[in-house]
């Protein structure tokens, strides 16, 4: 039979390790939410996002790139985003390698 001395370790183990083990997922579930929210988050920070001009026709990626190459030539495309409902314009993260930003 187990002594009182290793239940009370054992109990005091399990707890502990339920506490790191909840906040691990915590911790997991607050960022991927972040991440789903991520283009609404944008827009409620940025209500400018809101107002943009929006294009009479639509356009497909290598048509937005294009137009980002010809406006800003130093700039290499890391991420694009797709329009969506909650979205409806192409966002385009870039990139400026430092050389390209000492020229400019």
């Amino acid at each position: 039979m187990t002594s009182r001395r290793t239940l009370a370790i054992l109990y005091t183990l399990h707890s502990w390790a339920g506490i790191v083990t909840g906040l691990l997922v915590f911790v997991v579930c607050v960022t991927g939410a972040l991440l789903v929210f991520k283009h609404e988050i944008d827009v409620w920070a940025n209500p400018m996002l809101k107002d943009l001009p929006r294009a009479e026709r639509r356009v497909g990626p290598e048509a937005v790139l294009a137009s980002l190459a010809r406006q800003y030539p130093a700039a290499k495309p890391q991420i694009v985003t797709l329009p969506s409902e909650g979205s409806p314009s192409w966002f385009v993260l870039t990139r400026v390698s430092e050389g390209a930003r000492e020229r400019a």
